[in-house]
């Protein structure tokens, strides 16, 4: 019986999840920066000046991005430096790209583009959720089911036994 406990509380070790520390740097969120371009957009502001507004408030890979991006359009033109733009920013230079060449307002592209990662991200989020009964099952049984069988088998034999003796 204590094997099986112990056998159980090393698979609840093994599969809990592990917090880190300390606060580590903003997590790398393409729909964050879409959201971020969208609301300088909406204020009225050009696209170079905002992402260069929303790569302040972003982590260090993502502002490095638009800064080159940034670089190239002062080069050769913001549609060329978006054509050419990494995929690390999750398609937003690309949706701007397509914006940038059609005529399209950028708002609205970016804004769109912005609640599709959301909505993305949601989903993914739920189906982690969707797992948990699943990935608990194991440990529940291994602990729930002796603890069920100590407090009702128990009481019932330790009787016995004192009958017995008696």
């Amino acid at each position: 019986m204590s094997l099986l406990l112990a056998a159980g509380l090393a698979v609840m070790l093994l599969q809990r999840p592990r917090l880190p520390a300390r606060p580590t740097r903003p997590r790398r969120s393409p729909e964050r920066a879409g959201e971020l371009v969208a609301l300088a957009l909406a204020a009225g502001l050009p696209f170079a000046a905002a992402i260069e507004a929303a790569a302040d408030h972003l982590g260090a890979e993502d502002a490095a991005e638009i800064t080159l991006v940034l670089r190239r359009a002062r080069r050769h033109g913001l549609g060329t430096a978006l054509a050419a733009a990494g995929t690390a920013s999750g398609g937003l230079f690309r949706v701007a790209h397509r914006a940038v060449v059609t005529g399209a307002p950028l708002v609205h592209a970016v804004e769109s583009w912005s609640r599709e990662q959301r909505k993305a991200d949601h989903s993914r989020r739920l189906e982690r959720v969707r797992t948990l009964p699943v990935r608990l099952l194991l440990p529940l049984t291994l602990l729930t089911l002796p603890g069920f069988v100590v407090l009702t088998v128990g009481p019932t034999l330790i009787e016995a036994v004192a009958r017995l003796r008696s």
